[in-house]
This record gives C-alpha cells, sequence and structure tokens, in this order.
C-alpha cells in the first residue's frame, strides 16, 4: 500500500506542475520506476533488521522490481522517439543518458529472468545477474540526478516535492542496505562462532603414534 501511495502520489505532483505535457510525461514514469527500484533495494534489508515486519514482503519484492520496468519501458519510449527522434547518437554522447541507457538494459535483464523458470534454468548466474540491480540502481541515481540539474529544476532554482521525495527514499534505500550488510555478517558470524562452541573438542592427538622400532627395542 505504502508503495502505491507513493505511486500516486506522484502522479499527483506531476499532474497539478504548470510544465507541457511531455515533459511531466517523461519526468513521471522515469522518477516513478526510480522510487519503485528504490522500493524493492529497500525490502531485502528490512527483512534482515526486522524480520516480524517486513520478511512477508521478500515475494512481493520481485514483482516491485518488474513494476519499476513497466514504468521505465514508456520513460525510455517517449524520450527516444519524441527528443531524440531515435536517433541514439545524442545518447553515446552524454554520459547521464548512457548511464540511463545501460540502467534501462539492465532492469530489462532482470525483469526477463524475473520467473522461477529462469532462477532455476541459470542457476547460480541468476544470483549473479541480479546482483546487477546495484549497478542499475546507482547509474539510474546518477542519470536523475544529472538529468535534474540540467532540465527538472523548477522556475526558483529548485528541486520540487517529488524529486525531494524519490531521492529521500534512495537515500534510505543505501541506508538500509547497508546496516542489512552489516547485520547479516554478525549475524553470519555470530553463527558460526555458536557451531564451533557447539562442536565436541577434536580428540588430541598423541604425541608420539608409534614407537621408532629400534627405539623400542632394548640392548
Amino acid at each position: 500500500m505504502a508503495i502505491l501511495a507513493g505511486v500516486s502520489l506522484l502522479a499527483f505532483q506531476h499532474a497539478v506542475q504548470d510544465a507541457p505535457a511531455l515533459a511531466l510525461f517523461v519526468r513521471f514514469f522515469g522518477l516513478a520506476a526510480f522510487f519503485l527500484l528504490s522500493a524493492a533495494l529497500m525490502i531485502g534489508p528490512a527483512a534482515v533488521l526486522w524480520p516480524k515486519h517486513f520478511a512477508n514482503l521478500i515475494e512481493a519484492r520481485r514483482s516491485v522490481g518488474v513494476s519499476a520496468f513497466v514504468f521505465l519501458v514508456p520513460h525510455f519510449f517517449l524520450t527516444i522517439s519524441m527528443y531524440f527522434k531515435w536517433n541514439f547518437t545524442p545518447v553515446f554522447g552524454l554520459p547521464q543518458l548512457l548511464a540511463g541507457l545501460v540502467a534501462g538494459i539492465i532492469v530489462l535483464a532482470l525483469a526477463l529472468t524475473s520467473t522461477d523458470w529462469a532462477a532455476r534454468t541459470l542457476g547460480n548466474n541468476w544470483k549473479w545477474l541480479h546482483r546487477l540491480v546495484y549497478l542499475a540502481f546507482l547509474l539510474s541515481l546518477y542519470h536523475g540526478i544529472v538529468q535534474i540539474q540540467k532540465f527538472g529544476l523548477d522556475k526558483a532554482g529548485g528541486m520540487n516535492l517529488a524529486q525531494v521525495a524519490v531521492l529521500a527514499v534512495a537515500g534510505v534505500a543505501v541506508i538500509l542496505q547497508v546496516a542489512g550488510f552489516i547485520t547479516q555478517r554478525k549475524r553470519v558470524a555470530a553463527a558460526k562462532a555458536q557451531a564451533n562452541a557447539a562442536a565436541p573438542p577434536a580428540q588430541a592427538q598423541p604425541q608420539q603414534q608409534a614407537q621408532n622400532p629400534q627405539q623400542g627395542q632394548s640392548g
């Protein structure tokens, strides 16, 4: 519900802004996609930190990530068709646009392999592939910040409420990821220490397994 409310607030914020419709649609779909990507990255560490409250959301994490891709699609096609007329040359010439394109390709790959069948087929490679979500997040963050600075500021030269809110959610996602990683490492270390403490002590090896035959003989 919180995620749905967040997307709804983003839609409302853009609906009341005084700007060209095309620009508002592009910004809304882009911000909504990044918001959903950030929300997906918050669920995992939240389940680690507060399992009683968020462990049941792990199954929904995949759907939230796929929803990010769903909003990314119109953001991409509106941008490349209306602003660049299907000419990709400017995209490769601007770092922030190239970062957004690479992030979009990663999210596409993650969405296409988000099924149980893909997870079984790819095996361990599936985990490595889906770890690219962190790279997609960082590239999207860079893309969004630069684009906001260039084209998304309001008439007073500041960010609007929607942009601030999405960046704040991204910041919380980073904090939760770090906290969840540290907590998980501590739990793994504690579990290993407990297992070692509970294990029966190894039998002491005899100081000398066998006497040298020559030493065992007398005279």
